[in-house]
């Protein structure tokens, strides 16, 4: 058997592994096909790695423990709403699959690493907040830096704000009032 060398990041076997998510991801115009052809011909998102083969996806899968998770919709008018501040661990997924880095203009820091922030402020029910505040289309990925950047400002300046699109772009306005785009993906 082949020994791979312990600093090779594709190792397989090794007692310092950490398990890592892998999404497959199909169109809603392919799941039809699933059924009749088998999965369409593709690839798999590693998270950290990137886009890899699916023959490369079996060759790892091989040596590995696999665990099948429900399939996430990201459809948002599906996604239900929770009344409290903190996501559950099933929208904190939605959110970093949809959108898989933070969302402030030029941040490449992966959304798993981020904060999950509330586009239109939390207001807690026993001060007057709404119910259903806390749901994927009010979430965004930020990390740290830019959700305290947004959240309180810089020396003094007024915070950033920013909205989301149903396309899933954020329009992003400084503390000047200039606005700046952002695709999320």
């Amino acid at each position: 058997m082949h020994e791979q060398p312990a600093d090779d990041p594709y190792r397989t076997t090794g007692p310092d592994l950490r398990p890592t998510p892998v999404h497959r991801h199909h169109e809603t115009s392919h799941l039809s096909q699933i059924d009749r052809t088998g999965p369409p011909p593709g690839t798999a998102v590693v998270e950290g790695l990137g886009v890899v083969s699916t023959t490369t996806l079996r060759r790892w899968l091989t040596h590995a423990k696999v665990y099948v998770r429900p399939v996430i919709d990201l459809d948002p008018t599906t996604a239900g709403a929770v009344d409290r501040h903190d996501p559950p661990p099933w929208m904190r997924e939605h959110v970093t699959i949809r959108d898989p880095r933070c969302v402030f203009p030029g941040c490449t820091v992966p959304s798993h690493r981020c904060d999950l922030d509330h586009i239109t402020p939390y207001r807690p029910l026993d001060h007057g907040g709404e119910s259903g505040q806390t749901h994927p289309s009010n979430l965004a990925p930020l990390c740290r830096h830019h959700h305290r950047l947004k959240t309180t400002g810089s020396e003094g300046s007024p915070a950033w704000s920013y909205t989301r699109a149903p396309d899933g772009t954020y329009t992003w306005t400084n503390p000047h009032g200039w606005t700046t785009l952002v695709r999320a993906g």
